[in-house]
């Protein structure tokens, strides 16, 4: 079992590893505004999403069979509960390096998915600027006769994403 695990936390690294790749990929097509790249970007994404929750679902299900077969384990214990349960040095030392490892991962990923996120958002924020500019949505103030303001929005289309 615990070479089970420690096969599971070794593929989600690998996965990550190209999570991590393919959002570098995503903020060049962000950048460089490549919607066909981005769409192409965005299903390679979603495979990899979908091998990270059955990766997930695994590591799960062998932290059940762990956590029934060593005293003081249960399917939800923290890593690094498992270190000090690890059968054996070198497979302590594996979990420590993978459980490393994936951290560091989680950690890049999470800072790319922000910037990419910052550039979605701006990306949007031009498009839905320029589609009112074309539709010809205007807002300005007028002044009526006493010299009040009269606040005046024209809107012929309202584009926002």
């Amino acid at each position: 079992m615990w070479n089970e695990l420690l096969d599971v936390l070794g593929k989600m690294n690998l996965v990550y590893r190209d999570v991590l790749t393919l959002g570098e990929k995503k903020h060049g097509t962000l950048v460089a505004i490549d919607m066909k790249g981005l769409d192409a970007l965005l299903k390679q994404e979603q495979e990899l999403l979908h091998q990270v929750q059955k990766l997930e679902k695994r590591r799960k299900e062998v932290m059940g069979k762990l956590a029934a077969s060593v005293r003081g384990l249960t399917p939800e214990s923290k890593m690094e509960e498992l270190f000090s349960c690890a059968p054996s040095k070198p497979v302590e030392d594996r979990l420590k390096t993978l459980h490393k490892g994936l951290n560091e991962l989680l950690r890049k990923v999470e800072e790319r998915n922000q910037n990419n996120k910052i550039l979605t958002q701006a990306a949007l924020d031009a498009v839905g600027f320029h589609l009112n500019r074309l539709s010809g949505a205007t807002a300005g103030t007028t002044y009526g006769n006493s010299g009040e303001d009269h606040g005046s929005q024209n809107k012929t289309l309202d584009f926002k994403g």
